[in-house]
């Protein structure tokens, strides 16, 4: 009986070992400098201000809902088509881009998580 219980307490710590470690990987804070944190390069985060712009400037607006860390179809659209220069050259000419990411392993800085 003790062997179990012996057997029970090491299962039990080594789960918890992998818990803590997977917990403390989504806590990771990441610093990131740029327009936004999200990676988007050329960007807003600011829709009120791309409202405005697009309404100068006669263009559309391109808004991207995303999950930057944990979203697969987001993070394979991102490297496929946002990231080729086809794309940018496109964008730049026709679009006012804004991304609103909802991370779940990097926390923003509070200028993107308040941004309207």
């Amino acid at each position: 009986m003790s062997k179990v219980l012996i057997l029970a307490f090491i299962a039990s710590a080594i789960v918890l070992v992998f818990f803590t470690f997977d917990y403390s990987k989504q806590k990771e804070i990441a610093v990131i400098t740029g327009q936004n944190a999200s990676g988007y390069d050329g960007w807003g985060i600011d829709f009120e201000k791309a409202l405005e712009n697009a309404k100068l400037t006669k263009k559309y607006i391109l808004l991207l809902f995303t999950g930057s860390d944990w979203c697969q179809p987001c993070k394979e659209f991102k490297k496929n088509v946002f990231n080729k220069d086809m794309f940018k050259e496109f964008a730049k000419a026709n679009f006012e881009l804004v991304v609103i990411d909802f991370p779940e392993n990097v926390i923003l800085p509070e200028t993107q998580k308040n941004s309207k």
